[in-house]
C-alpha cells in the first residue's frame, strides 16, 4: 500500500532598513532567540522560538536553520467541560487539575530556513498535524523583531505582514 504525505511550504521576506548586512540578520536571529519569549497566536496558539541553527562553515551569508514551537496556551479560566456528564466541570473538579505553567500542551515543531544574503525564511507551513501559515508566522516574527527595534538595537524590519 502507498501512501501520500503532504508537505506544504511557504515563504516570508524579511529586510531590514539600512544597514542590512548578511551578518547583521544573523544577529538578528540569535537576538531574538534570547528573547525566550512567548508570543501568542489568537486566543488558543502560542509560539516561541525554539531554536537557532547559525551558518555551521561561519559564513554569515550561508543558511541559518531552525524551529517554532507552536502550541496550546490554555487559559485555565475558561470553562472545563467534564465529557462523562456533559455538562460544564464542577469547581471542585477544576480545583483537582494541577498542570504546571511551564507545561504547555500540543507541541508542534515548525522547522524554517532563512537565507541571509537574499532575506528569504522559507518554513513548513504544514506537514502532517503540525502547521502555522503564513499570516501567522509573519506576526510572529513582526512581534520579535519589533521587540529588538523598539529596543533600539536594529532598524526597522519590513516584510510581507
Amino acid at each position: 500500500m502507498i501512501t501520500t504525505r503532504t508537505v506544504k511550504i511557504s515563504a516570508l521576506n524579511i529586510a531590514m532598513h539600512q544597514p542590512h548586512s548578511s551578518k547583521k540578520y544573523v544577529e538578528l536571529f540569535k537576538d531574538a532567540k534570547k528573547l525566550n519569549q512567548l508570543v501568542r497566536l489568537g486566543s488558543l496558539h502560542g509560539a516561541i522560538l525554539g531554536s537557532i541553527s547559525p551558518p555551521k562553515d561561519g559564513n554569515s551569508s550561508s543558511v541559518l536553520t531552525g524551529e517554532i514551537y507552536r502550541f496550546v496556551k490554555l487559559d485555565p479560566n475558561e470553562p472545563w467541560f467534564n465529557v462523562e456528564t456533559s455538562d460544564v466541570a464542577s469547581d471542585d473538579e477544576v480545583r483537582r487539575i494541577s498542570i504546571p505553567s511551564h507545561l504547555l500542551p500540543h507541541l508542534q515543531r515548525i522547522e524554517f530556513v532563512f537565507k541571509p544574503a537574499v532575506h528569504e525564511l522559507w518554513f513548513i507551513s504544514q506537514d502532517r498535524k503540525d502547521r502555522m501559515g503564513p499570516q501567522a508566522a509573519a506576526k510572529f516574527f513582526q512581534y520579535l523583531f519589533d521587540s529588538l527595534v523598539v529596543a533600539g538595537r536594529y532598524p526597522e524590519i519590513e516584510g510581507p505582514f
